[in-house]
């Protein structure tokens, strides 16, 4: 079975489950709806999940990445005195997590969260599978793939079985442990992702290299094409793109420089872009204006509609959502995203030809860039909660105005007058279907409807 980057052997909630039971815990990072944590298997113990990505392909997977998402009771608590209705939707749990030294002279640290409702919650699991279904055609995706997500009506329970990676993280799964026992939260949402081995938090980079003007910046660069690359290939702004939620990886040098293949973790906040964004946007990239399209992101904002630009330089967004424009560094910007864009063209034809020869000793490998046919084979079976691609809905189609219906009729309403003037050139109709066909004509001549071809309107006759 595949699922994504990865292959698992066997049934994928048990791959899952061995995969949790055999490993450790680490904090990487803190999401809008709960906490991100990288999961390592211990040593000596087997996993069942193979590599499935253009840099690891059949190698072993030695780590995953793991969304807890905290989630509202299925019935609302009353309001409190002097709380709307919308303050209780975005209300916040409170959860100490004790995590060292970090930051400065603090230990107890009170952090809270705005818990998901279920929909929520399989929103966000859809939101990361679409985008990943759409970016992942050279096997170099933008987010990593979702082997396994559930809600746990039990948290208690499963977080007593976390196994933690230090003390810190043993303070930090003890605070949970603490809010479950109280009841803070009563269910837990889990994101189980594909592998994070070589990754670290793109912030964590910027913080060692601040002594390197040009590392740093050209960090900020890939981040940012990344955050284009979301835009435009998916119709989707990932609305909290800090840089605890963007990782980058030392060891593979997709833009031709130290740091590569960037993704992208939780999408709690993520939000589509309407029609004439996305047009705005598209218009930005072909201009080579890579500047402009990040500000038009951070003045669209999140899916909470809390604004990004304010007070920016206070918080994780100011790399992006810098609200003095600047043209020149502007200019320079555009330079240096348009060198990385061709930087990665080149290493993804070496990846496709990387491929060939792979295909050409197994079949079995596929050829890049993936056809559909492969690409949805990877969707069949990828989460554990049922994913069910939008249509258009039955209140929808009924909501069609009258106006709607006529000009649905119009093909209809010409291909009968066609049909009505042209019989000596339609020899294959059948005598049952020109009766039927002069019987509508009759029908219709009765209407006070009728098409005037000259003026393509309707009128009264």
């Amino acid at each position: 079975m595949k699922k994504g980057g990865l292959r698992i052997d066997g049934d994928h909630k048990a791959a899952f489950n061995h995969f949790m039971e055999n490993s450790t815990l680490e904090k990487i990072g803190n999401g809008s709806n709960g906490l991100i944590f990288r999961s390592t298997l211990l040593p000596h113990r087997t996993s069942k999940y193979t590599h499935a990505d253009a840099y690891q392909y059949g190698n072993n997977v030695k780590e995953l990445i793991v969304k807890f998402v905290f989630l509202k009771p299925t019935r609302l608590p009353n309001l409190r005195p002097g709380e709307s209705k919308e303050d209780r939707k975005y209300r916040r749990v409170n959860v100490k997590l004790d995590v060292g030294p970090t930051p400065p002279n603090r230990s107890d640290v009170h952090k809270s969260f705005v818990e998901a409702t279920e929909d929520e919650f399989i929103e966000e699991v859809n939101i990361q599978t679409d985008i990943y279904m759409k970016t992942n055609s050279y096997l170099n995706p933008i987010c990593p793939a979702i082997v396994y997500s559930d809600i746990i009506h039990d948290p208690l329970t499963f977080i007593s079985t976390l196994r933690p990676t230090s003390l810190a993280e043993e303070n930090v799964i003890q605070g949970l442990r603490d809010a479950a026992t109280r009841k803070v939260f009563q269910k837990i949402g889990i994101i189980g992702m594909e592998s994070a081995t070589g990754y670290e938090r793109a912030g964590d980079f910027v913080r060692k290299n601040r002594g390197d003007r040009n590392t740093v910046n050209m960090i900020y660069n890939i981040m940012r094409l990344l955050l284009i690359r979301l835009a435009l290939e998916t119709g989707y702004t990932h609305g909290d793109f800090h840089g605890s939620n963007i990782m980058l990886n030392a060891n593979r040098r997709q833009f031709g420089e130290r740091f590569g293949s960037p993704i992208i973790l939780d999408f709690g906040l993520a939000k589509k872009l309407t029609v004439p964004q996305l047009a705005t946007i598209r218009d930005f990239y072909k201009n080579h204006e890579h500047q402009k399209i990040i500000r038009k992101l951070c003045q669209i904002g999140r899916k909470d509609n809390v604004g990004l630009i304010f007070g920016a330089e206070y918080t994780g967004y100011h790399w992006a959502c810098n609200t003095s424009p600047d043209r020149a560094l502007d200019n320079i910007i555009n330079i240096s995203i348009d060198q990385l864009i061709l930087n990665e063209a080149t290493k993804k034809e070496a990846i496709i030809q990387k491929f060939d020869a792979l295909h050409r000793a197994d079949v079995k490998i596929p050829l890049l860039p993936l056809n559909k046919n492969v690409r949805n084979s990877m969707f069949n079976g990828l989460l554990h909660i049922k994913y069910r691609r939008t249509t258009e809905s039955n209140a929808k189609t009924r909501a069609i105005t009258r106006t709607q219906k006529l000009h649905r009729l119009l093909p209809t309403l010409l291909e009968e007058e066609d049909e009505r003037n042209s019989w000596e050139t339609l020899p294959f109709h059948s005598a049952k279907s020109r009766s039927k066909s002069r019987s509508k004509s009759r029908s219709r001549s009765k209407s006070n409807l009728w098409y005037n071809p000259s003026h393509a309107v309707f009128g009264e006759g």
